[in-house]
Order: C-alpha cells, then structure tokens, then sequence
C-alpha cells in the first residue's frame, strides 16, 4: 500500500522461490531479468508473466548478479549474470520483435567466487565484474557475445560490492566496498589504481547517476555524494529509527529524471525520498522485508519493483508499483456535483514539494474548497459523464468521495499540522486551557478534522 496514494499496485510477477538478490529493467523492452537462489528469470512488463529462459545449469550455484547489455548494431537483446560460483553467463536474442533466449556464452572467472556486481557501460562496450576475492575485471563486450579481457586487478582486504562506470565522457571507474567504506577509483583501460576516499561507514548498494553517487548506509538510509571541484558534498536520507538496526546491504536507486531516490528496507516496506526537499515522498508497505529494489521510467510511465532478498523456501514475487501522473488544474473545480480527485491529488503533490508553512496552507485550501457546499458536496455523485479534459492517459480522475473516504485520505496531512501549533503555544507560553473559543472561517465548519 502507498501510504501517501502517489504509486498504485500493478500485477506482481510470479515465478521464484527464495531470495531474490538483484533485479534489471530493459527500458525499450520493458523486460525485468531478476537473480535468484533459483537461478535468472525474465518477465514481461507488458503482460506480467515470466517468459522462456535458456535451460539453468546447477552446477554454477544461484545467481547473485544481472545486467542488460546490448550488441553492437543494438537489432538484438543481451543479458548477463554472475553467479555464487564465479560464472559469467550471457543469454541472448537475435531480435527485439520476436524475442527467444538462449545462452550464447558462459565464462569461469578467474580466482572464481561469487559475483557481487556487474555493470555495462555502452558508450564504450565494457563489461565491469566485480566478485567476493576482492577482483575487479574488465571486459570488451564484442559481436556474438564474446568477452575479450581488458584488465583484471585485485584489491587487498576489500569487498567490491558495486563496481560502476563513470558518466559518459569519463573512463575511469568507481569501485565501493560493503566493510570498509572505501571508495577506488581505478584507470579504465588499465586498472591503475588512481585514489581512494573513505565515506566513513558501510557501503551496501550504489548507483552512479549524472555525477552523484547514491549509495546505501546500512545503519542509517540512502547518502547522495558529489565533488564540487574537489570538496565532497553528502547529504543524509535518513530512514526512520528502529529498534534493531539491520546490517544488511539494500539496493537503492535514482528515480523520476533523478530527483526521487528509492530504497528497500528490513521493515516490510520500500521508501521514497524527494532530493529538492530531502523529505520523505512517499512509503510502500509490504509483509516481507524488500532489500531489492529496482526503478524503470520511460515518457510514459515511472515503476518501482521490489522483492524479498532474505532467506525463504517460498514463492518471492516481484511486487510492481506505478506512479500516478495527473495533469495539473490551473482552475478550482467545481464540487456541487463532485469532486475532481485528479485536482485533489496534485495539490497534494504541491503539499510535499513546498516548505511546511505553504504545505498547511495547501491543505486548508484543499478542505475548505472541498467542503464549502456543506457534508452533501461529498457524498453526492457525479451527475454527467467527465469532460475530456478530466482524463489524462484515458484514464478517468473525476469522482465522488464520502466524508469518511476524505477523512482518511488526509488524516496524515491535517495531523501533520498539530505539532507547530503545539509550539506555538509552547513559545508564547500560553496553556491551552486559557483558550476558550475557536473560530471556523470558510467551509471549515464542515471539516471532520474538528
């Protein structure tokens, strides 16, 4: 459940069994290719099954790692994975149209153990491996799926746990460590070992985006850092304290053009931070704990995906998640014979992307516009059939809302608004027994809030 209403669940894809340790998104194909203790999979967002696969070999242990590639001429599909035993496996279609599998190459590594990341960069074709002996490999991705070796360097005491290419225009690369907090970057075609800086705490997952890496603190949330010239900025998304802080690495991602941040939590639920207000946008509450997650967004569509990463014998769906886009209202509509939800939601949206004093604002005016015609304005039902202009993506945002239904629907917001005014009486030094009359202004009379 989004406990804000800003993403809407979609159909979970069903297929695995025990932990599911990292998840991949084809943008243009829309197909999700998942690792598991039982092995890859792939799924189909279009309709929300899983799809044929190349036949799995035991042998090579569970899969721990996958990411999309593509060939050079780009007519086809290319996907890699590590697994716990030190393979690098690539299935492969000829075509995007009619798409079929199968397994063009499988390479042993060297020093082999399990793969802890892997990343492609196609600007240049390179292929980063990184894996639990603390090697990071480098591969040329040729035609026919063939890995030509690049560099292969070791690093004493040092578990690469995320291995990223920098932007375009860069050849270096950037190599995070799970224990030490340590941040390597090395020369990308020869592996020289060119500096390192401590960000002072764990490193779970990381993510390059645009400059700024976004990495997760396992005791603390998700920090965004970046060099201004040669200062290092970092900023804290801090999830809220538990009482037993788990140590387990999350996967965290950049979302909606880069300006929200995704993390999974060992709270049964998926967090979602704005960067402009470094608040909290929104939360998605599970039963299981969702360490792996995973954005995809496109021109039309933004999703999260999440999946249980512990230990489990059961089935493990990947749980999809949409954000609803509504078009933004530029005039109050009229509540008489309804009221327009999809006006309703971007003031909302306006609530969380402005400081605290315009939010209550905000929400007033959303109560007082709702409530204005008096308790029937919420229960009666539409009398005509929505405008076009009350549809956004055929998708029909005009409806009628209960007084109970708005009373839930803003419950949180209208309780946020207690606590300044709680100080207010602390800092004029006024007991709230001395006040002995408050005045409803507008339509909040009407309001359930009172």
């Amino acid at each position: 459940m989004s406990t804000r209403r800003f993403y809407k669940s979609l159909s979970p894809l069903q297929g695995h069994f025990g932990p599911i340790l990292d998840l991949s998104v084809h943008v243009t194909a829309k197909i999700v290719a998942s690792a598991g203790q039982d092995g890859t999979r792939l799924f189909s967002l279009a309709s929300f099954s899983e799809m044929a696969r190349p036949m799995m070999n035991s042998t090579r242990g569970a899969s721990t790692a996958v990411c999309w590639a593509q060939d050079q001429d780009d007519a086809g599909l290319i996907l890699l994975y590590g697994t716990e035993l030190g393979h690098l496996v690539l299935w492969g279609s000829a075509t995007k149209t009619k798409i079929y599998f199968e397994e063009v190459a499988c390479y042993r590594l060297p020093k082999p153990s399990e793969v802890t990341d892997l990343n492609f960069d196609k600007f240049t074709r390179r292929v980063a491996v990184g894996n639990r002996d603390g090697i990071v490999q480098v591969h040329l991705l040729q035609s026919g799926g063939q890995l030509l070796p690049i560099f292969s360097v070791e690093i004493d005491q040092f578990l690469p746990k995320s291995v990223m290419f920098m932007p375009q225009g860069e050849n270096d690369i950037l190599v995070t460590g799970e224990y030490c907090g340590n941040v390597h970057r090395l020369e990308g075609t020869t592996g020289k070992w060119l500096g390192n800086y401590s960000t002072g705490t764990m490193i779970g997952n990381a993510i390059i985006s645009a400059g700024s890496i976004l990495y997760d603190d396992p005791a603390a949330g998700a920090v965004v850092t970046s060099f201004e010239g040669h200062i290092l900025k970092k900023r804290l998304f801090k999830l809220d304290p538990t009482k037993s802080i788990s140590k387990c690495p999350r996967q965290v991602s950049f979302a909606d053009d880069d300006t929200k941040i995704v993390i999974g939590t060992n709270e049964a639920k998926v967090v979602i931070f704005d960067r402009a207000t470094n608040g909290k946008f929104d939360e998605i509450r599970r039963w299981y704990s969702a360490y792996c997650s995973k954005t995809f967004s496109d021109a039309h569509e933004s999703l999260i995906l999440a999946a249980n990463a512990r230990q489990s014998d059961h089935s493990n769906d990947i749980m999809v998640w949409q954000r609803h886009h509504g078009p933004a209202s530029s005039t109050v509509p009229s509540v008489k014979s309804g009221v327009s939800f999809g006006f309703v939601a971007n003031v909302l949206a306006a609530f969380l992307s402005q400081n605290f004093f315009e939010n209550t604002l905000c929400v007033l005016f959303v109560a007082c516009t709702l409530l204005a015609s008096g308790p029937s304005a919420l229960s009666t039902p539409p009398l005509k059939s929505p405008s076009k202009s009350t549809l956004f993506e055929a998708v029909d945002f005009y409806t009628s809302l209960t007084r109970a239904c708005f009373k839930e629907l803003g419950q949180v917001l209208f309780s946020s608004i207690l606590g300044p005014v709680e100080k207010i009486f602390r800092n004029s030094k006024i007991d709230q027994s001395n006040v002995h009359e408050v005045v409803f202004v507008d339509g909040s009379p009407y309001s359930p809030y009172h």
